[in-house]
């Protein structure tokens, strides 16, 4: 009876394991979906391309791991940060945009943007740009971080985070 239950068990698991390793996606394949059949500029589709799936000291679970460093970095530092924060933007023209900050400090200098910009692909460089623009056009501050800052990070946000809390204060 012992041995008819674990035998059981094994194939339960074994049809998991095979389970989860086709649903996995490698890197390769999830680079031909996000150029494929997902528009980076559609927040909903860019999310779905790019799950949340690396934890973080805090318990964040966030999309890549230069989100990981950055947001380690804040818990670190014992700076309050809010992940995906979800923005709305009404254009010159006044469509309505949503989208999501990758952080947003409350409680420093009046409130801090970071995004953090890690591809280089054409849509994403549109939508990179329109966020600029909202962050520029309603004046908010914002601290961008690209994938050449990660091997100084800390250094990078102590400086800009200094810098924006002076400007702040002189206002």
């Amino acid at each position: 009876m012992k041995l008819e239950y674990l035998n059981k068990k094994n194939k339960e698991k074994n049809k998991d394991d095979k389970t989860k390793k086709e649903q996995e996606i490698t890197l390769e394949d999830k680079e031909s979906v996000v150029d494929n059949e997902l528009n980076l500029e559609d927040e909903e589709d860019f999310r779905k391309a790019y799950p949340m799936n690396i934890r973080c000291k805090d318990g964040h679970y966030v999309r890549s791991l230069a989100e990981k460093m950055i947001d380690d970095y804040l818990f670190d530092h014992e700076i309050l940060h809010v992940y995906e924060k979800k923005v709305t933007d009404i254009s010159d023209e006044g469509t309505e945009e949503k989208f999501y900050c990758d952080f947003f400090l409350p409680k420093v200098a009046g409130g801090i943007y970071i995004e953090h910009f890690g591809l280089e692909e054409e849509k994403y460089l549109a939508k990179k740009e329109r966020k600029i623009k909202f962050y520029t056009r309603n004046k908010f501050t914002l601290i961008i971080t690209e994938q050449r800052h990660t091997e100084n990070l800390e250094d990078y946000l102590d400086a800009n985070i200094k810098k924006k809390i002076k400007e702040y204060e002189k206002k």
